[in-house]
């Protein structure tokens, strides 16, 4: 049995409250670049559509300008 599949042995023993500071943990442990890539594989992955980065920055600017407006 490998160390992955121990770990996952382990994990489905757990208790609710000790999968939910197994879940804080793991979300504190990663970089927000880390998440950030990984929701957007996940969204990518669900087929809905994606602007690209930029066309999200000029979507941003268009919607501060019309507030100014």
């Amino acid at each position: 049995m490998t160390k992955v599949q121990a770990l996952e042995e382990e994990i489905k023993n757990l208790s609710p409250e000790e999968l939910a500071e197994l879940r804080r943990w793991l979300l504190a442990s990663e970089s927000a670049g880390d998440r950030y890539r990984r929701l957007r594989t996940e969204i990518v992955a669900s087929g809905v559509p994606l602007l690209d980065d930029d066309a999200i920055r000029e979507e941003i600017e268009s919607r501060k300008s019309d507030r100014q407006s």
